[in-house]
């Protein structure tokens, strides 16, 4: 009889330090969500765990969860398992996109990879991040990079760009007063945009660049995000009509006016404008630029993320870093920036100077 007890005792005391096991694997308390801490989710069968709470230090290992994440490293106080199951994974893991319940860290959701968010650099700061390892594109090294876009991308490339760390051999340039994307859709004349001088061209491969930076703006379509998406996506193909040889394209908006305190202007930028024209005026706000301002509506940032997700651009067209002025104009001059191109033209060479994508 001592016996049995002793061996009963001793299975009863393996379970429950298996069902402690368990609940140390849940999450800290809170959200309803909780993650998977293994690299291959495991199917709910019999049964499945509820939601430690009350538990802390939980760190993210995966986003792009569709469906129910975990965390690692919470300790859990009164989580209870239900028995005879395994713990639900919720769905499965989406590489590099946006699945049902869970969005992959960056911004475009297929196709293109975005970057992750904004790194400050000196005055001005560009959006570095890391890339979605789905698929990272040509990654370089390139021979020859097209910067193409508005006057105002012109006024920092030509403010010392070229001189601030990249191989100002490989980098060249079309900018164009009112190359809006709408206008880099269409064939000349209403195209003139395909007329522009070349600046600056690269000492190898000025026809055919590997590489187009490309700054895809309109103030008038700014709101409508379906037709940016269709005027971006237009334009793209025109660019690639012109340029077969190109290998990657980054979608950049204009620089955007300095970041505020909260959430939306710490992406968008502030408003330095306060006569800027919001909603803007059609058929008159791309053409005045007292009705313009360097603040980027969220709508632009969609828009160019559905672009860079569509199929036929897997692979190629990416969204590009965001970037900020160190400070709003004195006065005001719609999104022309003055003096402060100078430090916007090295915030960007010192992005791209290493050779980052």
């Amino acid at each position: 009889m001592a016996n049995r007890v002793h061996l009963l005792g001793r299975r009863f005391g393996a379970a429950v330090l298996i069902l402690t096991g368990i609940g140390a694997c849940s999450s800290s308390g809170g959200g309803g969500h909780t993650l998977m801490s293994t690299n291959t989710p495991t199917p709910a069968t019999g049964g499945q765990m509820t939601a430690a709470t009350g538990g802390s230090g939980g760190t993210p290992t995966a986003t792009g969860m569709s469906g129910a994440t975990t965390m690692t490293g919470g300790a859990p106080t009164g989580g209870t398992v239900s028995a005879g199951g395994e713990m639900a994974t919720g769905g499965t893991l989406a590489l590099g996109g946006t699945s049902p319940g869970g969005t992959s860290p960056g911004g475009s959701p297929t196709g293109g990879v975005a970057n992750g968010g904004d790194t400050s650099m000196g005055g001005a700061s560009g959006g570095a991040g890391g890339m979605a390892a789905a698929n990272p594109g040509f990654t370089g090294p390139f021979d020859c990079t097209l910067v193409a876009g508005l006057l105002v991308t012109g006024e920092w490339y030509n403010a010392g760009f070229e001189n601030d760390g990249v191989d100002g051999n490989k980098w060249e340039g079309i900018f164009v007063h009112y190359g809006y994307i709408d206008i880099w859709a269409q064939d000349p004349p209403a195209g003139f945009t395909w007329e522009g001088t070349l600046s600056s061209p690269c000492t190898t491969k000025s026809d055919a660049p590997d590489r187009l930076i490309f700054t895809a703006w309109s103030w008038e379509l700014a709101y409508m995000t379906d037709v940016y998406v269709t005027q971006t996506a237009g334009a793209i193909r025109k660019f690639l009509q012109h340029y077969p040889s190109l290998k990657r394209i980054d979608l950049e908006t204009i620089v955007r006016c300095p970041k505020g305190a909260d959430p939306v202007t710490m992406v968008s930028g502030i408003m330095c404008n306060p006569n800027a024209a919001i909603p803007p005026i059609s058929g008159t706000t791309d053409h005045n630029a007292g009705q313009q301002d360097c603040y980027v509506n969220p709508e632009v940032d969609q828009a160019l993320d559905q672009v860079a997700a569509m199929p036929e651009f897997a692979g190629l067209v990416y969204v590009g870093p965001k970037f900020y002025s160190p400070a709003c104009r004195m006065p005001v001059d719609g999104a022309h920036l003055g003096n402060n191109n100078t430090a916007v033209a090295q915030d960007i060479a010192n992005y791209y100077k290493d050779g980052a994508p």
